[in-house]
């Protein structure tokens, strides 16, 4: 079977999606793949038919697999006595613990409004080892202390709370975002203190290096906020220093990916280091170990999400493919990656970012892959162009459903777009690395450096502003439901494998006696995947939609104490009464806007606010 650790990653997916459910029937689908793995090792004695061979084998593989997805999301997804209890307080008034002990080791520190510091392997009251808790403590507590060292024991005391849950469509959900990193228990504490002196060396080295680049870069920056931020998030994989606006500007254009690290960033920094080494050591399997090392210790640094992860791997596999003179497979070391990142971490794959990632990895290598077999056929040159609207195409087409279920728009001109900005994507990773090492001998020639970045950020900035300014640059199509995804996908799958089928037939079928028909008809299916590929693009923002009746639909939104109702009519008139609330801050932004976005509405048509003797009408 060609591509069999593809297969072997969708049983595992559905064991664990099965395993929501169920536990009980993912088992008992498991026993029953093992039982259809019997009966083909019976016919196989029985009939002594070839083609049953190694059937029976794969069919156990693919029942482990399943059964390890379902267990694996079941233990993910346990909950400790306290998670219990916290539950049935959160619709009270006293929904927090007070004075809880908390004790765990350090993973990750970050300085928002407040000091968040993220503990694994904590226990909870000295009981229930092993949860994860991100404590929060306010600045100005912290400032007479240092951070906590990376991987250090550290204990707090607090209020012990559940993170917020969506109780609105299209709301953020702080509660199932969190749980599926791993952390269920938000803690409010005014200090902390270090218990034990032992801490992971080699991560406190990474933070260290991480602060004083950016130290080195602000200095060179001379006060540029947003150039700062997106060096920041680029060379280093931290976001928190994006301006809100800029990152809103690239994310709602379709460029936002560029702001990750990725594929990109572990290619270049790899295949640099392997190139350095060869030269230096000539010997292929020393460079190549070696640049595999410091792709790892780039993915600590940069703080291991899970891009990062799946390029790491599928790096890893390019590097061994090499050393052994194999070909290199992207979806079969994309499905590695996948299997490497849900083992340890199965509720991974209900994470937008493990999604996106994945699904642009599979998008380019498989629905791009088609439209590159016709587009380009062995006997002509590859170019450039062809190659990078194929991916592109293939991206877009493939990343689509995701981007429409977690953020309900799509921008009509991000295929355009990313055609433009694709190609400079490298420059504004080197700018910032290449500015920082030559810092280090003159500042001057740094900040000098830094201006080839800048010109870049400025040309992604102009681009964004003119493709909002252009008409229906946002097309709103709120959430579609799952039914509608599954038949999407299903029908992608179906078209590109008949697709493939019919040119790889029709190939067949040509001589070298028929050049000219030969030419005419590779044009012809030049054309028709071109018009294939956009038309498959645009079903798909027409097709992914959320649903709505011609019947009167009445939402009564939570927005605390205050009143929230959304009244939608036959004929799509949006009417919203009041949406005010004493107890939440920020409405609009937080649970009226995503509200509308989920809905697919851009607006309101008209807006009833109640005062206490008057009835104000808006109306639009």
């Amino acid at each position: 079977m060609k591509r069999p650790l593809l297969v072997l990653v969708v049983f595992f997916l559905a064991g664990e999606l099965l395993c929501i459910k169920s536990l009980t029937i993912s088992i008992i689908l498991s026993a029953g793949i093992l039982m259809l793995a019997l009966i083909f090792m019976l016919i196989q004695i029985v009939c002594k038919n070839v083609f049953f061979k190694k059937m029976p084998f794969f069919l156990c593989i693919c029942a482990f697999s399943f059964f390890t997805g379902a267990v694996c999301c079941f233990s993910a997804n346990a909950h400790s006595h306290i998670y219990d209890t916290l539950l049935s307080m959160q619709y009270s008034k006293e929904n927090t613990l007070d004075d809880v002990f908390v004790e765990g080791n350090v993973t990750k520190v970050e300085e928002k409004s407040k000091l968040w510091i993220y503990l694994k392997n904590a226990s909870i009251n000295k009981k229930a080892a092993g949860e994860g808790v991100i404590v929060q403590i306010p600045v100005s507590a912290h400032s007479n202390q240092k951070r906590p060292l990376a991987g250090s024991k550290i204990s707090v005391y607090g209020k012990l709370s559940l993170f917020s849950q969506a109780s609105n469509p299209g709301e953020f959900d702080s509660r199932s975002y969190y749980h599926n990193l791993g952390y269920d228990f938000c803690l409010s504490g005014k200090t902390w203190t270090q218990k034990g002196s032992r801490y992971d060396p080699i991560a406190e080295c990474l933070w260290q290096l991480k602060d004083a680049i950016k130290m080195r870069l602000s200095r060179l920056l001379e006060g540029n906020i947003a150039d700062y931020g997106i060096y920041c998030a680029v060379l280093l994989g931290d976001k928190s220093e994006l301006d809100k606006e800029q990152k809103e500007l690239f994310k709602d254009q379709g460029i936002a990916h560029i702001l990750s690290v990725s594929g990109l960033h572990i290619s270049v920094v790899g295949l640099a280091a392997c190139g350095l080494l060869m030269k230096l050591t000539g010997s292929f399997a020393i460079s190549g170990m070696a640049g595999s090392i410091i792709v790892l210790f780039y993915s600590a640094f940069t703080g291991n999400a899970v891009s990062t992860i799946r390029a790491c791997v599928m790096y890893l596999i390019l590097m061994i493919g090499r050393q052994n003179g194999r070909i290199y497979d992207m979806p079969t070391a994309a499905a590695a990656a996948a299997l490497c990142l849900l083992i340890f971490q199965p509720l991974a794959i209900f994470q937008a970012s493990m999604q996106l990632s994945f699904g642009a990895v599979l998008g380019i290598s498989l629905v791009g892959d088609i439209f590159k077999k016709i587009l380009m056929p062995s006997s002509d040159k590859t170019t450039v162009r062809i190659n990078r609207f194929c991916s592109v195409m293939g991206l877009s087409i493939a990343m689509l459903p995701v981007l429409l279920y977690h953020y309900y728009q799509y921008p009509l001109y991000a295929i355009l777009l990313n055609q433009l900005v694709i190609p400079f994507a490298g420059i504004l990773l080197v700018s910032p690395a290449v500015a920082l090492v030559l810092s280090l001998f003159a500042p001057a020639f740094g900040a000098v450096c830094l201006k080839a970045g800048h010109l870049v950020i400025y040309f992604y900035t102009v681009l964004c502003k003119l493709s909002k300014s252009l008409p229906e640059s946002a097309q709103y199509t709120g959430r579609p439901a799952l039914w509608r995804i599954v038949l999407y996908v299903t029908l992608l799958f179906t078209i590109g494998m008949g697709t493939r089928l019919i040119y790889e037939k029709r190939k067949r079928k040509q001589t070298d006696d028929d050049k000219e028909k030969r030419k005419k008809d590779r044009r012809r299916c030049q054309i028709a995947a071109v018009f294939l590929a956009i038309g498959c693009y645009i079903f798909g923002c027409v097709f992914l939609h959320a649903d709505h009746t011609n019947k009167l639909e009445i939402t009564v939104l939570d927005v605390g104490q205050g009143d929230g109702i959304f009244l939608m009519l036959p004929d799509h008139t949006t009417i919203l009464s009041d949406g005010g609330s004493t107890s939440k801050s920020m409405l609009d932004t937080y649970i009226l806007e995503p509200f509308l976005n989920s809905q697919a509405f851009a607006g309101l048509t008209m807006f009833l606010y109640r005062m206490p003797t008057v009835i104000i009408l808006m109306g639009s």
